[in-house]
């Protein structure tokens, strides 16, 4: 369970993707010599290397003999093993049901690290349905009884829930710090796999939500090069998923493609984890100009439980069917109306769709709305994206002057982020803002910028529009 983009992964990737039995790496002789211990390391390297069948079934012998022989310290820590087996095939009541097998368990034990991990499989449960602020309080408990004991997966995985829902409560300058100082904990020796999972698949969420691709590329590069180091890897579900967008947000559109392919054709993923994916895949053919190969993915993708927008409605507005594009991203942001993270990722296509609509009253109520949730949240990425709005605005006003000023901010903060096609469509409405100032010049500069990066890209039908401005800027047009 690793990104197959990534140098740890070759150590199952002797093919096309087909990883070699779990069971010609157990020891010899029958299997009646190993011991409870046997199995659950078995069962936890199973469930790692993407032998989830397998996985389950050494944890259940494992559980088998920790109960025969009246341990049920060992029996609860098993049973949460087997939560995330059931989750990864998507059999969540038989996941909840281990939970509560765990919790009875542990019941008459007195109070150990055992309850902590009890506590943190809880925790994203509550996370799952949305309960912030009881996550958090939990979240602070399990980094005590992490210290308590001596527990440092503990620790490490307090201080990532409780930096995710700060972030989340839109208290990013709170919890940012603690999300960094949990994954700066992740890369050292002697953490176990899943809590360093949890901590990189949760601060790539967050970044993800926050348009902070500078930070994810950096914790990305850091942990890639600890697996390298250490030969382990811990990417599972949505960890990969999410990379997937790292790969496109960065301009890596090949191998993004290619690894959400991947992802789609493993078994071990469930639906949410492909709907990821294939709207990836569809992000990536929206941009690169395969209109009919992106519809189908972003349908796709909604079969498999996954909202496709804005990637509808802006290919809606490709096709030329504006009326549809606004019909559809107003549907889009109404489904998301409580919550600003959701709706800040589709009110700059909501912005882009009313202009072309010539609806700028719209357009201008969508922007407003995008640079409030930027203050509050205060990430680079949603001050590039709110700053980028508001002067599409302003151009389309016929305030060229001031529609210059907030794209140069806006593509500038994108350029900081790394992340080329935003900045490069920024730079393309930037020099349309200076040719309408008459500083033909300047336009002509930004204008080449953009179709230099938009064809590196592969961006066809952006880098098409930037090499006509730029011909129409050099002709004095």
């Amino acid at each position: 369970m690793r990104a197959p983009s990534m140098r740890p992964a070759k150590l199952w990737r002797g093919g096309r993707g087909r990883r070699p039995s779990l069971s010609s790496r157990r020891p010899s002789g029958p299997a009646s010599l190993l011991q409870a211990e046997d199995f659950e390391a078995l069962g936890e390297a199973g469930i790692w290397t993407g032998h989830n069948e397998e996985s389950t079934a050494s944890r259940l012998r494992a559980y088998e003999d920790y109960v025969r022989t009246g341990r049920p310290r060992q029996a609860a820590m098993v049973a949460l093993g087997l939560v995330l087996n059931y989750i990864l095939r998507s059999s969540h009541s038989v996941a909840m049901g281990w939970f509560q097998n765990a919790r009875r368990l542990l019941e008459g034990e007195t109070a150990g690290p055992e309850h902590g991990h009890l506590s943190a499989t809880e925790t994203l449960f509550l996370f799952e349905r949305g309960d912030l602020d009881t996550g958090l309080g939990r979240a602070r408990e399990i980094f005590e009884i992490g210290r308590r004991h001596g527990d440092r997966n503990l620790q490490v995985l307090g201080l990532t829930f409780q930096g995710f829902a700060l972030v989340r409560l839109g208290r990013v300058r709170e919890g940012m710090p603690l999300l960094d100082e949990a994954m700066a904990g992740a890369l050292s020796n002697g953490l176990g796999p899943l809590a360093t999972g949890i901590t990189y698949c949760q601060t790539l969420s967050v970044c993800h939500d926050l348009l902070e691709y500078r930070r994810a590329l950096e914790w990305s590069d850091a942990i890639e090069r600890y697996w390298t180091a250490t030969g382990t890897f811990c990417l599972v579900g949505a960890c990969r998923a999410h990379h997937v967008g790292l790969l496109v947000a960065r301009g890596d559109w090949s191998k993004g493609e290619e690894e959400a392919r991947m992802i789609c054709a493993e078994e071990s993923f469930e639906a949410s984890h492909q709907g990821l994916a294939t709207l990836e895949i569809g992000e990536i053919r929206r941009r690169s100009g395969d209109l009919a190969g992106a519809e189908a993915a972003f349908h796709r993708a909604h079969e498999l439980g996954t909202m496709p927008q804005p990637g509808i409605a802006l290919v809606l507005l490709a096709w030329g069917k504006v009326d549809a594009a606004k019909s559809s991203i107003a549907d889009a942001l109404a489904e998301v109306a409580g919550d600003r993270l959701k709706r800040a990722r589709l009110l700059p296509a909501g912005v882009e769709i009313a202009l072309a609509a010539g609806d700028v009253e719209t357009a201008r109520r969508a922007a407003i709305e995008l640079e409030s949730i930027a203050t509050d949240f205060g990430s680079t990425g949603l001050l590039a994206a709110a700053e980028c709005a508001p002067g599409a605005v302003a151009h389309a006003g016929g305030d060229s002057t001031a529609a210059a000023q907030r794209l140069r901010s806006g593509y500038q903060h994108w350029l900081e982020l790394e992340a080329p096609y935003e900045a490069a469509r920024a730079r393309l409405l930037l020099a349309e803002a200076l040719r309408a100032t008459g500083k033909r010049s300047a336009a002509a500069l930004e204008a080449r910028a953009a179709k230099s990066v938009l064809e590196r890209l592969g961006a066809v039908p952006e880098a098409r529009r930037a090499a006509r401005a730029l011909e129409e800027i050099e002709a004095g047009a």
